[in-house]
């Protein structure tokens, strides 16, 4: 085709930042009702790979998580500054 190893190595990288700029497109903070989240459902189909996606039920299985472990984590921070103290 007459590409140059660096032309190559540009269109390859070209594809993989579409994929991530559409993995970090959807605004995902903060409690967003069903109907926010639906608005903002997207997929991403890679030759090959497979079908990158969110859907309503892994975001809030991982909205849960993520609450449970800053809630540890808050706990524990409290707990060192008790044990500081004394």
């Amino acid at each position: 085709m007459g590409l140059t190893e660096k032309q190559v190595k540009l269109i390859h990288q070209g594809f993989y930042k579409f994929v991530k700029s559409r993995l970090e497109a959807p605004n995902l903070k903060g409690d967003l009702t069903d109907e926010e989240l639906e608005a903002q459902v997207f997929s991403v189909n890679i030759p090959a790979i497979g079908k990158f996606y969110i859907d309503k039920d892994k975001y809030k299985k991982h909205k849960y998580i993520y609450k449970k472990y800053l809630e540890q984590k808050k706990e524990d921070d409290t707990n060192k500054e008790d044990q500081a103290l004394v």
